[in-house]
């Protein structure tokens, strides 16, 4: 049975139109899946959705509909908090993108690690650029995912609120202007700051949610632990309609800053440009 919850949180969302910041996708990423909606049902700030420090809920949904027979498509949602950062200019000029951003996020330990394992294991970073637009202006964003060498080193446990994934905003001016770091999960301290998840393919919905919002069907929230804000749909047709929605609440969450929401979507084994919403506190 479909969840009258999420049928009304879908509606609004078409009826609503968005103000996050969205990194434009390729043609290419079009002609195999469409983004229909890539949504936060909350006021904006310059730009920003706003996350309320408040037990009010606040809907996500993310919608896709195939356009060709497809495998599969993965979809992986990560979230990072906003960080201080200090710069180190000595020989910045001889430095390329990759080098700047370590120095920034302080990440060169991490980084000589991850190249090593690299030679060794055959695992190495993922790194994405991009341009994202905030209000009226634009910006590049750089990712560096570290996942696949943490991983590699770990049991899949370890990663739940331990930082691997980074990503930096940069102005036209090549200045770094924020720094977010964070790791793959549907949403910062998910056991208490979500209330449910919904997973739908066409007609076909699993509801996931915590004590306080279950009802019949739906599976414990916790059962989404090892996903590590990962789903897949698998042999797609035209037309198919794949959407994951959840809703939050802000209360949970510490702290002041703000949040950069990274949704990466891997089309038949290829990534595409990812996704990117920022929530303003």
């Amino acid at each position: 049975m479909v969840d009258r919850r999420l049928v009304g949180i879908l509606a609004m969302a078409v009826a609503i139109s968005t103000a996050v910041a969205i990194l434009l996708f390729t043609e290419e990423t079009a002609e195999k899946v469409e983004i229909v909606k890539n949504y936060w049902q909350t006021p904006t700030v310059e730009g920003y959705a706003r996350l309320p420090i408040s037990e009010a809920a606040i809907p996500y949904t993310l919608g896709l509909v195939a356009r060709r027979p497809l495998e599969e498509v993965l979809v992986r949602f990560g979230i990072l908090r906003n960080q201080t950062f200090e710069v180190n200019y000595t020989g910045w000029e001889d430095l390329g993108l990759r080098e700047r951003a370590i120095r920034v996020g302080g990440l060169e330990f991490l980084d000589s690690r991850a190249q090593d394992a690299s030679e060794s294991m055959g695992v190495e970073p993922i790194e994405e650029t991009g341009r994202i637009q905030v209000g009226e202006e634009e910006y590049m964003v750089l990712i560096l995912d570290y996942h696949p060498y943490m991983a590699a080193l770990a049991d899949a446990g370890y990663s739940i609120g331990v930082p691997y994934l980074f990503a930096f905003v940069i102005d036209d001016s090549g200045n770094f202007t924020q720094f977010y770091s964070g790791y793959w999960d549907f949403f910062q301290n998910r056991l208490t700051s979500i209330m449910e998840i919904s997973i739908q393919l066409n007609e076909n919905i699993t509801r996931y949610a915590n004590e306080q919002n279950m009802a019949e069907g739906s599976l414990p929230l916790g059962d989404t632990l090892d996903m590590l804000g990962e789903v897949a749909f698998s042999d797609l047709k035209p037309d198919d309609r794949i959407f994951v929605s959840y809703r939050v609440v802000g209360a949970p969450v510490p702290g002041e800053e703000a949040f950069m929401q990274i949704v990466r979507l891997r089309v038949d084994g290829r990534y595409q440009r990812p996704l990117v919403n920022i929530l303003k506190r």
